[in-house]
């Protein structure tokens, strides 16, 4: 490995030289960079201090090689090879990484990091130069492409380095002994081998979609949660990578903030809401829609799972969860944070990583807006947070904690709040549905905007269509404005238009499923009661103990129908042997087609009906403690071995139990997560 010299620059010589201590790349000298465009590390939130009475291990010494770095970098910054104690340093915060932090898709890239020998793509105008912390040397440490691997240092049995650069966990080591760190920010996990690998994956569906060659989410959608699984255990090893490091060149845990923050989706289904939608081609949003929503339903959700759990089993780590931040702000939108698919040379058939590498990553205001959360985040209190861009106001902000997107329950007949067709598009109404556990079912209510906003979009509000508060009005998502459209109040069941406190969520019609949801005088019947209540997957196999069977729809039929027979077959862990028990209306609905229910007035043995209005003798069970499910008061549903379903004696009663091949949120079914209008 060739000698990396430095590029430093101290406080006093910020605006006249390339100051942003930006690291390094190339063996030999590297040539100076222009002065910088991020220049908000001059000034603003103060960093802790170090505290005196934190006991701290002894530095470990570095290899030669790293010694001899150490060294010139101390003599630049001090004029000195030594260094000065911890607390007398100059201050510095690192981001260590990916491309997502490193600046790819910004521009403006660090002489020597745009190849031809090194594609690392450090931007000047990357997140950790732009913060609003007040540091004397921050450090872009993070190289496009990066993997897990190149974050733990060669003392710790690694070394791998990409191009001609140090390893990354080498790099934080020397700097750390030559700087106070007070901030690591670790954005890690998209590249490994074994993880989610965004970059293939992206370029595939992109090339599916330009060559007409079909969605690409079929061979990815059953093999994420392996990959995502993979994610977390490698982000668990970067975290305990850099807390090692830290600790051998001298500091306690509590000496700086270590900071995990997760990716935000580049795509989204809704982009031709945009009234100024650029086309396909003209904005660069080259995926088809089904594909778009696989990312955003699903494969996003999954990867920041992933993250978050890393991050919190590791004692003192502090959480940054962006995945919502780019909601309105993806490829095309109407003020986009993330650029689309970019052809560095103008030739869209020229899919080389170097041509498109700076695809579907932030550009200048998405990592002006990481820089806001992680400024935010720094300066709060707790050790999550949750960093969304409110009412598409253009203001990234943090919320302590981590959002709780819950199921909306209407207590009276015992189903959900459900976004039509799982969509999100402006004028998606809200309808009654069995509660699923989905994305279009989960909602987070804002107390300081009394906006109440979809789990599918952080930029999807509900929404009083053109603001006329009047009874029968049929509620919607559509954009987040900050209109009186969209603001409620909760007030303890009830969910009121907060400019008509007399008008309540409820429904104008007795339907069970696909009841629309209207605003309803809150002193009239249709005036609904609800609970918001957290967003579980619901649905379950129900497994007979005595026969070993799983109840069923019969395999061969393409749709649910009027009198359908239900079975006891080997359970598969297919759909149609996916329940859900509404303990409210006594109702069981099948996931092929929850619009039906399991029925026992036609005898023996039960069918499946479609789900009536009110609340018919026919379709009410009791789903009793000890796993009985019985027809009214006075029989029980009983399997055959051979594979028959009947209706029985109660005394022959036979118990069902539910949890078996239980599926994730996000991983018993893709159908639902396409949407019905993405195409």
């Amino acid at each position: 490995m060739g000698r990396h010299k430095p590029i430093f620059r101290d406080r006093a010589a910020r605006r006249a030289t390339s100051l942003a201590f930006v690291v390094l790349a190339a063996a030999g000298s590297v040539p100076a960079a222009p002065a910088t465009k991020a220049d908000a590390a001059t000034a603003g939130i103060p960093l802790a201090p170090v505290d005196p009475g934190v006991p701290r291990p002894a530095p470990l010494s570095l290899a030669p090689s790293l010694e001899a770095v150490r060294a010139e970098a101390a003599t630049e910054l001090y004029g000195t090879p030594a260094a000065p104690a911890l607390a007398d340093r100059k201050t510095s915060i690192v981001s260590m990484g990916d491309s997502e932090i490193s600046g790819e898709g910004v521009g403006s890239f660090v002489p020597g990091t745009d190849g031809p020998a090194d594609y690392c793509h450090r931007s000047l105008d990357s997140a950790i130069l732009k913060t609003g912390l007040a540091v004397d040397v921050p450090l872009n440490l993070a190289c496009s492409g990066a993997q897990t691997r190149h974050l733990v240092p060669t003392a710790q049995g690694g070394g791998a380095h990409q191009y001609d650069e140090l390893n990354q966990g080498d790099n934080l080591a020397v700097r750390a002994r030559v700087t106070r760190v007070a901030m690591v920010l670790l954005v890690v996990g998209a590249n490994d081998d074994d993880g989610i690998r965004f970059g293939p994956v992206m370029s595939d569906c992109v090339q599916r979609r330009i060559l007409f060659q079909g969605n690409c989410w079929p061979d990815y959608t059953e093999g994420w949660r392996t990959r995502v699984t993979n994610t977390q255990a490698n982000v668990t090893t970067a975290i305990g990578a850099i807390r090692r490091t830290l600790r051998e060149a001298g500091y306690a845990d509590a000496d700086y903030q270590l900071v995990v923050m997760s990716y935000p989706s580049p795509v989204s289904p809704d982009v031709e809401d945009n009234p100024r939608f650029p086309g396909w081609y003209g904005g660069g949003c080259l995926t088809y829609l089904k594909d778009a929503a696989f990312g955003r339903n699903k494969a996003v959700p999954m990867f920041e799972q992933a993250e978050r759990a890393a991050a919190l089993s590791a004692p003192g780590v502090r959480y940054l969860d962006s995945s919502r931040l780019f909601a309105g702000h993806e490829a095309c939108a109407d003020t986009p944070w993330v650029n689309g698919t970019v052809f560095r040379n103008g030739n869209i058939f020229d899919l080389g990583e170097h041509n498109t590498q700076m695809s579907f990553h932030p550009n200048a205001a998405g990592a002006a807006a990481f820089a806001q959360c992680v400024t935010r985040l720094y300066a709060g209190s707790g050790r999550t947070g949750t960093c969304v861009d409110v009412d598409h106001a253009g203001r990234p902000t943090v919320y302590p904690g981590l959002l709780e997107f819950r199921r909306l329950r209407d207590l009276g007949s015992g189903l959900c709040v459900d976004a039509v067709g799982y969509d999100s598009r402006n004028g998606t109404e809200l309808h009654s549905w069995p509660c699923t556990g989905g994305g279009n079912q989960g909602f987070w209510f804002n107390p300081a905007d009394a906006t109440i906003h979809s789990e599918l979009s952080q930029d999807r509000c509900v929404d009083v269509p053109n603001g006329r508060f009047a009874p029968g009005a049929v509620l919607r998502l559509f954009a987040c404005n900050g209109a009186t459209a969209q603001k409620f109040t909760v007030s303890g069941a009830t969910l009121k238009a907060q400019a008509r406190p007399d008008l309540c969520l409820g429904s104008g019609t007795d339907a069970y499923v696909r009841r629309p949801f209207t605003l309803e005088r809150c002193d009239s019947p249709s005036a609904g009661r609800f609970a918001w209540q957290p967003q579980v997957t619901a649905l379950t196999e129900l497994r007979s103990r005595n026969a070993g069977r799983c109840l069923d729809l019969p395999g061969d039929a393409p749709k649910v129908t009027d009198g359908m027979e239900v079975l006891a077959a080997a359970c598969d862990g297919q759909d149609d042997q996916q329940w859900w028990y509404n303990e409210i209306s006594g109702r069981w609905h099948n996931f092929r087609d929850v619009g039906y229910c399991l029925d026992g007035g036609a005898g023996v043995p039960p069918v499946m009906r479609r789900c009536a209005a009110g609340n018919p003798p026919a379709q009410r069970w009791a789903w009793e403690d000890g796993g009985s499910i019985r027809f009214g008061a006075a029989s029980a549903v009983v399997s055959a071995g051979d594979g028959t379903v009947r209706l029985g004696a109660a005394d022959g009663a036979e118990p069902w139990s539910a949890g078996e091949g239980l599926p994730d949120r996000y991983g018993f079914t893709y159908s639902g997560f396409i949407g019905s209008r993405a195409t």
